[in-house]
């Protein structure tokens, strides 16, 4: 399917009394050319940044004494008229998204749902028609659900000496008294380290976030004099440009890269509170559980690589004259026998279907990707597709090939990411 992309102006709509229905119709056109086929309605919106799935999206102006939720009574899903070849991971469940905003100072509330879905029975249906009612969130519901954010007038960097240090793995740092001495404090003994870990900010700033530095709980080495001096150190434990994230659709891990740094940094200062890590009592109790196995993740993500010089779509590995990469997981001594997930995400430029095989004592599978029409501007440059492989480890054996099948000398793989 090729997406059409229009500069949207949001349907708004004025609501005079909140106690009635409202009803939308959802305007689909289908058109077919010589170059493809495909399908859109007007006023279609695209806010989800992953997806390629169109949403209706009004914005419906309230008044400002209250917060507001909308009730979805009733869904019209139909069939499309003929078959679509859609390069979209469609969903069977259809939740909406309801959103307070204030735009130049006006209160609206911002519905937006998914205008495609797939049924149980894995045929793709489109939204003719929906209806809904506006109601208001209570005080203490809305509390619930929605952060009541203060804007800071100064930031806690505004005022006494810091010192910015930076780092790109997860793990514990140390910094030597004499280094604290270097960086210019004269009271190291008060040293305190800020900041809020490795996660990106979020792309949509409807979503809370935190403006504010937080304090990083550290441990300080005095010796055996009880003073903080020359060969004592701190630790502190920070996060790198790399947070772990689950994620429930394919029910799967991996090391998500931050977007745009490499380098997370953390800021030192003696003229804050510390945040000291106590020390934890020795427990009583007789232990009744022991364990000498842990679970291991490892992604390779090379994110070099950008297809249209635009946007934030990378990928890595170049599957062309070179047709197969080998990804060994750095966990240490495997257990034999024990389970495991591979969760690959590729994407193929070809003007015919294709496929990835991924490897390991034998075939696991494979990724099947369609075919693009190469030279049309408006068509998707790469087909993509992920899937989550599993089985047992033989041996020791944690080394995965993955190999792209070219069915033709003009056809070109990409690896976005594959996490063990």
């Amino acid at each position: 399917m090729r997406l059409v992309f229009f500069i949207i102006l949001l349907t708004v709509h004025c609501i005079a009394s909140f106690s009635q229905e409202f009803q939308r119709t959802l305007d689909w056109v289908i058109i077919d050319d010589k170059q493809g086929n495909y399908v859109w309605f007007k006023g279609e919106d695209f806010p989800d940044p992953f997806s390629k799935t169109p949403y209706y999206t009004e914005l419906i102006p309230i008044p400002d004494s209250k917060e507001f939720n909308v009730e979805i009574l009733q869904y019209k899903w139909v069939s499309l008229d003929k078959t679509i070849d859609f390069d979209i991971d469609l969903k069977t469940e259809t939740s909406p998204t309801i959103t307070n905003l204030t735009i130049g100072g006006k209160k609206f509330l911002a519905l937006s749902l998914p205008a495609l879905r797939k049924n149980s029975l894995g045929t793709v249906e489109k939204l003719e028609s929906f209806s809904f009612r506006i109601k208001p969130l209570y005080l203490p519901e809305f509390t619930r659900r929605v952060k009541n954010q203060t804007i800071l007038s100064n930031s806690i960097l505004s005022s006494g000496v810091w010192v910015k240090v930076g780092v790109q793995k997860n793990g514990i740092y140390k910094i030597l008294y004499e280094d604290l001495v270097k960086y210019g404090f004269s009271n190291p003994e008060n040293i305190s380290v800020w900041g809020n870990g490795g996660k990106q900010l979020p792309y949509m700033n409807t979503l809370n976030t935190l403006d504010e530095l937080s304090p990083i709980p550290i441990y300080i080495s005095k010796g055996s004099d009880g003073i903080f001096n020359q060969g004592d150190y701190i630790l502190f434990y920070a996060q790198g440009a790399e947070t772990l994230a689950y994620n429930q659709v394919n029910d799967a891990w991996k090391w998500e890269q931050h977007g745009y740094t490499k380098t997370i940094y953390y800021f030192l200062t003696t003229s804050q509170p510390q945040a000291i890590i106590s020390s934890a009592d020795i427990p009583t109790e007789t232990e009744n559980y022991s364990t000498n196995a842990f679970d291991h993740i490892t992604t390779f993500e090379r994110n070099d690589t950008n297809l249209v010089n635009s946007g934030r779509e990378w990928f890595g590995e170049i599957f062309d004259l070179k047709t197969t990469y080998s990804f060994t997981a750095s966990a240490p001594l495997p257990l034999n026998n024990s389970p495991f997930k591979v969760w690959v995400r590729a994407a193929a430029r070809s003007s015919s279907s294709s496929s990835f095989t991924l490897a390991n004592n034998g075939t696991l599978g494979s990724i099947a990707l369609g075919s693009v029409v190469i030279g049309d501007e408006l068509a998707n440059v790469v087909s993509v597709n992920e899937k989550v492989f599993s089985g047992n480890i033989s041996g020791q054996n944690v080394t995965f090939d993955l190999t792209y099948n070219k069915p033709n000398s003009g056809s070109v793989g990409f690896l976005d990411f594959i996490s063990i």
